[in-house]
């Protein structure tokens, strides 16, 4: 059995892909399998896809019809043999002793149920950004979580396609859910796995991570902030045992600001959803998703959650985001 399996899924990657491809196989590291998932390309990506495979026994293709990129990322994971599962998109470019690092990394740090790197930005030539994401020192992903006294809420996050996972831990936590159709499958991931272990990131620029005009963030920028707040709220849900399978599902029709308002009424005064939709809409400029906030109800909610939260910092961040 491999110790890796690497799970590639891909639509329409015929530009760059062959860079992704090579860069995986000139790991250093090599006892791994390539998973790759056409996710119904209409380019030559299969051929592309078909070559490779035929030169190198550890890549294995699979075509399937258009079904998204959670349900693409499942069919790989399911036939994934490896103790650990790493992800790269068909667009950015791995660094050659990425694996090796991130192997020995969860061999001897036990608690970490899943490691990332930082990435270097590049455009879509390949060629660096001029302003590129501070490399720290800590390993550790903050949790910014507490039980949802901390506002806003979030989960220790990774750049996705940096990201390598204990299988059990994956498998355990779910693995991907369909209903994140417009991204966020990875943060709404994030939130299950933190509960079987910690989120660790090697300080280190281990994936180049390519921005262009066709990434999914750019183009459909405003689903994008409505999938993570989504992602958040189903977590705060299941924080307080409150069932969110039926709005999720609706999802896929892509009516989130009605998922959104739903919420608020599904969490009543259990959580300050206005204000958490209201605070993130602003900082991202997508208002349009909280023109249904009623914003005396907002403050009302505000008010009840100060009373009731017995964390100082939650308070008072909490209280300084109303202020803002």
């Amino acid at each position: 059995m491999p110790r890796v399996s690497v799970v590639l899924a891909v639509y329409n990657g015929a530009a760059t892909v062959v860079q992704t491809l090579d860069s995986i196989v000139g790991q250093t590291f090599r006892d791994f399998e390539l998973l790759v998932v056409d996710d119904g390309s209409e380019d030559a990506t299969a051929e592309i896809l078909q070559r490779y495979a035929s030169l190198d026994a550890r890549i294995v293709v699979t075509r399937t019809s258009n079904r998204g990129l959670a349900v693409a990322l499942n069919t790989g994971v399911g036939i994934a043999r490896g103790e650990y599962v790493a992800r790269i998109d068909a667009d950015d470019i791995c660094h050659p002793e990425r694996f090796a690092r991130q192997v020995e990394y969860l061999d001897r740090t036990a608690k970490a149920v899943a490691v990332g790197s930082q990435v270097l930005v590049i455009n879509g030539s390949g060629a660096p950004l001029p302003h590129q994401p501070p490399v720290g020192s800590s390993y550790v992903m903050k949790d910014r979580c507490r039980d949802f006294a901390y506002f806003p809420p979030a989960p220790p996050t990774l750049p996705h396609p940096t990201a390598m996972m204990r299988r059990a831990a994956l498998d355990a936590a779910g693995r991907y859910r369909s209903y994140f159709t417009i991204g966020s499958e990875d943060r709404d991931l994030w939130w299950r796995l933190m509960k079987h272990g910690e989120i660790h990131r090697i300080p280190e620029r281990l994936v180049e991570y390519r921005v262009h005009a066709s990434n999914l963030s750019s183009v459909r920028h405003r689903d994008i902030v409505a999938g993570a707040l989504i992602a958040d709220l189903s977590a705060v849900a299941r924080h307080f045992e409150m069932d969110d399978v039926a709005l999720l599902a609706r999802l896929t029709r892509g009516n989130c600001a009605e998922v959104l308002r739903d919420y608020a009424t599904l969490l009543g005064d259990r959580y300050p959803v206005r204000a958490l939709v209201h605070f993130r809409t602003t900082k991202r400029k997508t208002p349009e998703l909280a023109t249904w906030i009623d914003k005396a109800r907002m403050h009302r909610e505000i008010v009840q959650h100060l009373l009731r939260n017995p964390n100082p910092i939650g308070r008072w961040r909490l209280l300084q985001t109303a202020l803002i």
